[in-house]
């Protein structure tokens, strides 16, 4: 970057001086170094637009990145939070079933042998709600995670 800040133009010598008298030499010397800062500023000019066309194309080039990098953080973010929603149903379901066996065990018509297998299904229920629930605290640290490169939302 430096070298793009910093051109290697210089401004031409102007003549040394000349006696007082001399005007037609002056003249001429005025004429020759304007021509000359004229150039140089053509000079000075172009590599203005030289430099003015890099930094552009490297803003746009960082841009483009940035934008990428939003989209697929964007993704990621959407991905853990549609396993969250899937993870509540799947909650949910459990529950119903749950309060569901809990239901039956107090139903006196249901036959003693059934009701013995009631707290075996109960317990696996709620070894699968314990591993919903783990399963949704790592979804939810991996949204906490955050990059400082990342396209803030607005």
């Amino acid at each position: 970057m430096k070298d793009i800040l910093n051109p290697k133009t210089s401004l031409p010598a102007l003549s040394p001086e000349r006696s007082p008298f001399d005007i037609v030499g002056r003249y001429f010397d005025y004429k020759r170094d304007t021509e000359l800062i004229r150039l140089e500023t053509i000079k000075v000019r172009e590599q203005a637009e030289i430099i003015r066309k890099e930094i552009d194309a490297r803003l746009k080039e960082e841009l483009d990145r940035n934008n990428k990098k939003f989209q697929k953080e964007m993704l990621r973010l959407k991905t853990i939070t549609k396993s969250l929603r899937d993870g509540r149903k799947s909650k949910k379901k459990i529950l119903k079933e749950l309060s569901k066996l809990i239901d039956y065990l107090a139903n006196p018509n249901i036959p003693d042998a059934i009701k013995e297998q009631i707290p075996i299904m109960i317990n696996s229920l709620t070894k699968i709600l314990k591993q919903e629930k783990i399963y949704e605290l790592e979804k939810i640290k991996e949204l906490r995670d955050f990059d400082p490169n990342r396209k803030l939302l607005k």
